[in-house]
Formats: structure tokens, sequence, C-alpha cells
């Protein structure tokens, strides 16, 4: 099975693109600084106001962002000790020459280049801004799950990005170096020798880059969180802490001070307006820890639009694909069961089971299941704003079977509340009966925090 991606057909204004920077005398430009060769990017704060906002924030160090090795929450220059390490090819075939794109962005941890400031900020993919050769597009991998990590486009086939990345600005100087470093040794698309930012420096020319403010009311914060530890018995103990209203709670806990190997747990989101207060329990002798040393961390969202899962029993969720075609999903949360249509040929009802659900970020819901064929949907549904009930969406599918990647859609979507009942029973009744349990289905968890469910 084949997925068609939806091509979303965006024009570029003329932006001066390529104009060497001792040569422009207006502009906001990033002045990259690597460990093997510099070069300028122009910012488009005019069509990307938040994402050039919190570039900007991130390399100045003016916005807070959590550790990613240790859970600490902090400011600083983001970018410093950040790399370039990864490389995107038109097809999957690493070792080709057909460069798509250069990725950095991400810090190092436990010697892989994963990890990211702790939260997603909201996209603006509808700017009008196309993916080609030179610009420099934030990496999501969903709705609003972009914050840090970013892409150079390195050719002009890349249009199928449009209106699932924030593209905030193009290389205007140094693409040589761009391309020499997409094009040195790799090992799986990875580079053997990954490139250290050593600094990127923001420089504002003329007055109306002077007058852009990255003082943005939208954008998350990254915060310490009070908690304590109470000592229940002899081998008994609970954390105890406050789930912030809006926010993500996190507890970061390690056996050892002297030479720490931290652990950052997630305690999931509280979407409502007023915090909750949190007790967890925890055996003391687990894993054969002797010592427990904890500190807490949350990042607090300004908006937050997720799906509000924890009010809702079931839901229907329509998205439609490349194609055309509508696919329609009733899903009971409660039992963890549905089906689901493809309504614009109304086509054979499909029965769904091993339904997971999450929220996935402030502005984003994760929904993963297998259907009676074998087949593993996996859903991110972003909503711009709170109350919206439409928006768009990431949809990767792959077979159970196999393991194969079926591949990728992503567009828009619609969603409401749903009382699971009799029409449902009657009309997954209709659908084959599902014979096998699936082990790929349920939620990926970023790399580094565990989500605990208390």
């Amino acid at each position: 099975m084949k997925l068609c991606r939806i091509m979303v057909g965006l024009a570029v204004a003329g932006w001066g693109w390529g104009v060497p920077v001792q040569a422009q005398t207006n502009g906001l430009f990033a002045d990259f600084s690597t460990s093997a060769g510099a070069f300028t990017v122009e910012l488009d704060f005019i069509r990307a106001p938040r994402t050039v906002a919190h570039f900007v924030r991130l390399s100045e160090g003016a916005q807070s962002w959590m550790d990613p090795v240790n859970g600490v929450a902090q400011t600083g220059t983001w970018y410093v000790g950040s790399g370039l390490y990864r490389v995107q090819y038109e097809v999957p075939t690493p070792g080709t020459t057909n460069l798509l794109a250069l990725q950095g962005g991400l810090r190092e941890v436990e010697g892989d280049w994963a990890g990211g400031p702790g939260y997603g900020i909201l996209d603006e993919v509808t700017n009008g801004l196309s993916h080609s050769n030179g610009v420099i597009s934030m990496v999501t991998d969903g709705p609003h799950t972009g914050a840090a990590e970013f892409m150079i486009l390195l050719t002009n086939g890349a249009n199928y990005w449009d209106g699932r990345q924030t593209v905030f600005g193009r290389v205007s100087a140094g693409m040589a170096v761009v391309q020499a470093l997409a094009e040195g040794a790799q090992i799986y698309g990875q580079l053997a020798s990954p490139v250290v930012m050593t600094n990127v420096t923001i420089r504002r020319v003329g007055a109306t880059a002077e007058m852009f403010s990255t003082d943005r009311a939208d954008l998350p914060l990254a915060q310490t969180n009070e908690c304590r530890v109470d000592i229940l018995s002899s081998e008994t103990s609970q954390y105890v802490c406050v789930k912030g209203a809006e926010s993500e709670t996190l507890m970061v806990h390690t056996a050892h001070l002297l030479n720490p190997q931290w652990d950052i747990y997630s305690f999931g989101f509280n979407g409502s307006t007023q915090a909750v207060d949190l007790a967890v329990p925890f055996r003391t002798t687990d894993d054969g820890w002797t010592r427990h040393f904890f500190h807490g961390s949350r990042v607090v969202y300004p908006v937050f639009s997720a799906i509000p899962l924890e009010s809702m029993s079931g839901i229907i969720f329509a998205a439609q694909w490349g194609n055309g075609e509508v696919h329609q999903y009733w899903l009971n949360l409660v039992a963890q069961t549905g089906y689901w249509q493809n309504v614009s040929t109304t086509g054979a009802v499909v029965k769904i089971n091993d339904c997971q659900q999450r929220t996935r970020g402030a502005n984003c819901t994760q929904l993963n299941f297998m259907d009676q064929n074998g087949n593993v949907f996996d859903y991110v549904l972003g909503f711009d704003s709170p109350g919206d009930m439409t928006g768009r969406y990431f949809l990767s599918l792959k077979s159970q079977m196999t393991g194969e990647s079926l591949g990728e859609e992503w567009g828009d979507c619609q969603y409401a509340a749903w009382s699971p009942g009799v029409t449902a029973k009657r009309a997954a009744a209709t659908s084959e009966r599902w014979v096998g349990k699936g082990t790929e289905a349920g939620p990926v968890q970023p790399k580094g925090i565990h989500f605990l469910n208390p």
C-alpha cells in the first residue's frame, strides 16, 4: 500500500535570496560559526515572526528551555554546542547523490544528537514560503512539534514539505559550506563526524529589523517545579508536586550525585486552567537503588489547544489524504477499540483494536491503533487555537506483520466528541473478525523522557 502526499503549492515571494550578506543593507541575519566553516541565514521575521522570534531567543540566550541531559530549566545560548549531524535524501537510500537537506540544531544525549529543548512551538506553515534550495525550515514530526531542530534544503525538489514545516529563512552567504558539510562521510545518513556549532550570532541591519521584537506571549516557558519526597515506610515513599495549569510536569531522578545518570519522567500534561496536586508512591528498593535524588521541572504553555482527552469517552475524527479520500475514525477511548471507514467511497467498515492516545504536546494529540488488517496508524492531530476542532494532521502508517513503512500522509483534519453506543456496535459487527493482537501499537515516546501514569 502506497500513500500519496498532499502537495501544497506555495509561491515564494522575492527576498533577494542569494545576495551576499555584505551587499544587503537591511534584514535580520543569523551568522552560524561551526567547527567546519561559517554561513549566514537571512531570517524572514515578516512572514514567520513567531518562529524567528523563538530562534533568535534560543540563539541569544533569552528563551528558557529544559536541559535534555539533566532536566534543569535554564536559559542560555541553546545552539552553542548543538550539531549538524544528519543528511536527508530525496529517496530513502543513504549514500546516493540526491542530497535533499542538512539537518541540525539538537544537542547530544548519550551519544545521539537527539536532545531538544523540552517543548514544541506553534507552527507557521501557511505563511506563503516554500521549501526550495537554500531555505531553512523547522523540523517536525507532526503539527506543532518543532522547536529547535532545523533543516537547510539543498535542492528545489522538496515542496512536499510545504504545509508541514515552517520555512523561516534562507542561506544568504556560505551555501558552499553547507553543501560541503552535507557531502561529508556518512553512516546510514548520519554524518560520521558531526559538525558542532560554536556560535550563532544575530545581526539586525536597518530600522525594521531593529524594531522587530522577540518578546512574545505565545512561547512556552521552562521553569523549576517545586517538589518534595515523603517517607511512608521503610520501603515506600512518595514524590509530591503540583501539576501546574496548562503545563507539562516532569520529575528528574538519579541514584548518584557524584556521577549522576539522570532519568527524566513526564507526568503528562494538565490542560485545565487549574493546578492539580500530585502524589506518586514508589518503592525505594526498586532497581537495586539505595539512594534517590530528585528535582522537578515544568513547561508552561500560554497557548494550550490539544484535544481534551481526559473529558472524553470517545472521539470521531476525519482526515483528508493526499489522493482526496476522506478517512473517518470512531475511537472508543475507554474500551480502546473502534472502527474506520473510507467515507469518500463508502468503503468497508474496518475494526480497530489496541487504541492508545495521549496529549503529545500542548497543541497536538497522538492517536495510535491497529486495524483488523494489521495496519498500524499513528496520527498526530494539531490545532492552532484553544477550542479549534479543525486543524492539521500527520500520519505514519506501517504493517504490524512485517514492520514495513506503508507511507506518510499529512493534511487537514477535524474532530468531535463521540459517545460510543449501538451505532458503533452495529457498524463494527459488519466487519471481519480480528484474530490477532498487535505488538506495534502505542505512541512512540520522545527519546530520554519516560511517561508515567500515576
